[in-house]
């Protein structure tokens, strides 16, 4: 018992939990359990669906694609040092809504929008 009562002490120093938070911290671990399952559970059927499909010899081809795909992506997103200094404390297109990025955004948006 005595064992028990110093595991739970070192695990508040650890988290930085006061004993009164651990239900509503174990709650919301639960929570975000339940939703990483659910999307372990849906990526494997949406594989499983996709090779009962198309078949197991196309997905070397769709992995090529998806890279080739992500790389644009990625590279849309230049650094940019107000972005950089933001920090994810706000929104970027709020905060500086003159920047190069926020108008090019701003258009794409438009685009979405009429099509």
């Amino acid at each position: 018992m005595q064992l028990l009562q110093k595991g739970g002490r070192l695990l508040n120093k650890l988290f930085n939990i006061r004993p009164a938070e651990w239900p509503r911290f174990l709650f919301l671990y639960l929570i975000l359990f339940i939703i990483n399952a659910g999307a372990v559970w849906g990526e494997a059927i949406v594989i499983a669906a996709f090779l009962e499909q198309v078949g197991l010899e196309a997905l070397p081809l769709v992995l090529m694609a998806i890279a080739l795909v992500s790389f644009p992506a990625i590279a849309f997103l230049p650094h940019f040092e107000e972005m950089m200094a933001l920090a994810s404390a706000k929104i970027f297109v709020l905060q500086y809504p003159d920047h190069p990025l926020t108008i090019e955004l701003q258009k794409f948006a438009t685009r979405l929008s009429l099509s």
